[in-house]
């Protein structure tokens, strides 16, 4: 499955966005892009469809030749395909959600899993981070209004076009169920 993804790998320029800057008072704001979807804030509906958007068919049917180049043993499953297995960016993707979720744990606390299995989230995370470690240098600047420092995530960044992975997993998953 590795190999297979590789075509849907592209690169491109991203401008991060939601860092926090200050406004005319001094406040601490969280400049968003109206345009992108909402992944953070109170808990909603509408959030949970987004995140639900981004991390949909996590999991996708592998052929045996693909399952056995990555190892994988057959089981049985109600399922058309004995080989399943997830490319790990949607993993990361749920345990972000998850973490979310936690933040709110009087409107998700129903939905949320043992202690272990948050800590495992967290720590599957941290393991991501490191192995990605991305070295885009991250500034620090002064805010002239505030007087204050703060630390300008708003970068441009050359990432992995997410979009392209999702379209990516979306036929896979498709074409595989068939």
């Amino acid at each position: 499955m590795p190999e297979a993804a590789h075509p849907a790998v592209q690169l491109q320029r991203i401008q991060f966005t939601g860092g926090l800057l200050y406004d005319e008072n001094g406040t601490l704001y969280r400049n968003v892009n109206p345009e992108e979807p909402t992944y953070v804030g109170p808990p909603s509906p509408d959030i949970d469809a987004e995140w639900e958007a981004l991390i949909h068919d996590r999991y996708t049917p592998l052929t045996s030749s693909e399952a056995f180049s990555i190892g994988l043993e057959s089981f049985s499953l109600p399922r058309k395909q004995s080989y399943w297995a997830g490319v790990d960016v949607f993993h990361s993707l749920h345990c972000i959600n998850y973490v979310r979720m936690v933040l709110d744990l009087d409107y998700y606390g129903d939905r949320l899993d043992p202690l272990p299995i948050r800590r495992l989230h967290v720590d599957h995370l941290r393991q991501a981070v490191q192995c990605s470690g991305d070295l885009t240098p991250v500034p620090e600047r002064w805010d002239n209004v505030s007087n204050m420092l703060y630390w300008d995530f708003e970068v441009p960044r050359t990432c992995r076009n997410f979009q392209a992975l999702r379209s990516w997993q979306d036929k896979r998953v498709e074409q595989m169920m068939i």
